[in-house]
């Protein structure tokens, strides 16, 4: 047999690739089907991390959902974080604080 049709234990037995591939395939199954009943992460995590990924990153949806609203947030965040810098910078050049000076008094 060739090298790619079967590997050499050190027994000297020869195992098929095929059965080889399946015999791991069944333990990393096992395994996995097990973490999934248990319904625990695969490594131990402290304190916010696990409240974190039981309240977030678990299903899909509740993640999508939180993505949505970081970027609502951070997108209004920034924007009056940057209208106030610009103000701060520009102050006594923009119209709005300039006004007074030039506008005609209403008379009623």
């Amino acid at each position: 047999m060739s090298s790619l049709q079967c590997i050499e234990e050190d027994q000297g037995e020869k195992v098929s690739l095929v059965s080889a591939v399946c015999a791991v395939w069944a333990e990393e199954s096992a395994l996995g089907g097990l973490l999934r009943k248990t319904k625990i992460p695969p490594f131990a995590m402290p304190g916010i991390t696990t409240k974190l990924y039981q309240s977030v990153f678990r299903r899909t949806s509740t993640f999508a959902l939180t993505i949505m609203l970081s970027a609502f947030v951070f997108e209004r965040t920034f924007e009056l974080g940057s209208a106030w810098t610009f103000d701060y910078i520009n102050r006594g050049k923009l119209w709005d604080h300039i006004k007074d000076k030039y506008a005609a008094p209403e008379d009623e």
